[in-house]
């Protein structure tokens, strides 16, 4: 077993196995109460390659990134897997019938209704043509018939909130209408937002959305042209 296969099997065994156990120490005689908890990390599962997100929906944990394989803790089974992957956390297995396999790399998961919700740099997703967005069904893996296309370059981010899916990256199109770094598009149907137009100055890394506001995060020095919002800003879901 290579160095790199482990350390890649410990990084997925953080969520996956349990992911950090804190062990309080309260209950060890003669330690006080305000002394730092012990972690605990179990092996398990692993990558062929990095894993760029995680999302944990009640006992399932998916994990997406730049990877073809996943291999058990003990490294006597590999299996083939592109670039998302869901595995139980109770029974700490990897679900092998769980098989979107888009055909790029996936920077970022959301859930809503039932629903995955993909974003990155790919053009298929379980052989159907999707451009760097996709959802598929969480219990069966079927791509739906949700299909924005994010042009120009990749998608990096993305949440859902209220009737909207928020999407982060470095495209200069979506859903069908010029925009760029920034957008949302409808959760019905795929189509762009033309109401909501927040303008970063560059990539979108990162964002979530909580509530009435989308906080994101990335390369810009401006947002809607305010030098206010340099590299992190929050913006409200209102038009």
């Amino acid at each position: 077993m290579s160095v790199g296969s482990t350390s890649r099997r410990l990084s997925v065994a953080r969520v996956v196995a349990g992911i950090t156990a804190a062990t309080s120490l309260m209950a060890v005689t003669g330690v006080s109460a305000s002394a730092a908890p012990v972690t605990k990390l179990q092996q398990s599962w692993g990558t062929n390659g990095r894993v760029l997100s995680i999302l944990a929906d009640g006992g399932k944990v998916y994990v997406a990134g730049n990877f073809t394989s996943v291999t058990s803790a003990d490294g006597s089974s590999t299996l083939p897997i592109e670039n998302v992957a869901r595995f139980d956390v109770a029974t700490k297995t990897f679900d092998s019938s769980w098989r979107p396999n888009p055909n790029g790399v996936v920077t970022s998961l959301a859930l809503s209704g039932g629903d995955v919700y993909l974003g990155g740099d790919f053009s298929s997703v379980a052989g159907t043509p999707r451009t760097d967005l996709a959802a598929v069904d969480a219990t069966t893996g079927a791509v739906e018939s949700w299909a924005p296309k994010a042009t120009g370059g990749l998608v990096q981010a993305i949440g859902v909130g209220g009737n909207h899916v928020y999407v982060g990256g470095n495209f200069t199109s979506l859903g069908g209408g010029a925009r760029s770094y920034l957008g949302r598009v409808e959760l019905s149907n795929g189509q762009l937002d033309t109401g909501w137009t927040p303008t970063p100055s560059a990539r979108v890394r990162t964002l979530v959305v909580a509530g009435t506001r989308v906080y994101v995060g990335g390369d810009f020095a401006t947002v809607n042209g305010s030098s206010a919002g340099k590299s992190i800003a929050s913006i409200s879901t209102g038009a």
